[in-house]
């Protein structure tokens, strides 16, 4: 009796609230595979000794069609502010990736982003259906090919350069305009040294955003790579030298900076006995 009469009410009243609208996400992360084509070190899925977690339903297999049907009805009903096609998996190691992509950005007015590791070359088709995002995020950590290939595995910084050369190659040849291009570089122990010369690497091929993010999930018995909470105090000094350095050279080349949670806090604290020493 109660409830129905708060429904009636507000009804009757839907100037008092919107409990559809009030309540709705802003944006959607979308995970349509768990499916990745590489084992980062780092990452849940690279760990052979996290099988069970890997072997737990829905942690290694494409969205099958049925749930799939269900979201695209979703995508087509509800409106979001944009749509991220991203998650543990990697959305392009699906075969069907660019005809969903194309389903989703047709059926839909919220921009579309996506998470990729641009780890193998793609076609003028797929390159086409890129062009057609809002925003593209490419995950890579260094520039240092030797230390990316053995944090990534299968990752050839090559392949990621020829990928951002081909999609802009491919918008000046089809009069298109660019999505926005992030660089996400996550940060530990081995590659706190490397932050100036990828934010080279990002401004070099025309990269619009730098963004810098401490890799979540790593504990201090990790075997490979480590957090930065193990780094030595000249390590997280000369991190935060790189940082500035990094931030010259985004203004310089009109490339936004960003610093993601609490990575620059916590260099300053294990910096402390170094900046200590240099006073």
């Amino acid at each position: 009796m109660v409830e129905s009469f708060e429904i009636n009410r507000i009804k009757s009243r839907p100037h008092l609230v919107d409990l559809q609208r009030t309540f709705m996400p802003v944006n959607l992360i979308s995970e349509l595979t768990s499916k990745c084509n590489l084992r980062c070190t780092y990452c849940p899925k690279g760990d052979l000794n996290k099988d069970a977690w890997n072997g737990a339903p829905g942690r290694d297999m494409h969205m099958e069609d049925t749930a799939l049907g269900r979201y695209l009805d979703l995508v087509r009903t509800l409106e979001f502010g944009q749509i991220q096609l991203s998650g543990v998996g990697e959305f392009s190691f699906r075969q069907d990736w660019v005809e969903v992509g194309k389903q989703i950005r047709d059926q839909t007015r919220s921009k579309i982003t996506l998470v990729s590791n641009f780890a193998r070359i793609f076609s003028k088709e797929e390159l086409d259906f890129l062009l057609s995002l809002f925003h593209i995020m490419v995950s890579i950590d260094t520039s240092d090919a030797d230390l990316l290939k053995k944090v990534r595995k299968a990752v050839d910084i090559r392949t990621i350069t020829t990928n951002i050369i081909n999609l802009r190659a491919r918008a000046l040849a089809t009069g298109r305009a660019m999505p926005l291009i992030k660089i996400n570089a996550t940060i530990y122990a081995e590659n706190l040294r490397h932050i100036h010369e990828l934010a080279c690497f990002a401004a070099s091929v025309g990269v619009h955003i730098f963004q810098l993010a401490r890799v979540g999930g790593l504990s201090e018995a990790n075997e490979f790579p480590h957090p930065i909470t193990m780094a030595s105090a000249e390590d997280a000094a000369e991190a935060l030298r790189q940082m500035d350095l990094a931030r010259v050279v985004c203004a310089n080349v009109r490339m936004q900076y960003t610093e993601v949670g609490d990575l620059r806090s916590e260099l300053v604290r294990l910096s402390q006995p170094a900046l200590g020493q240099a006073a």
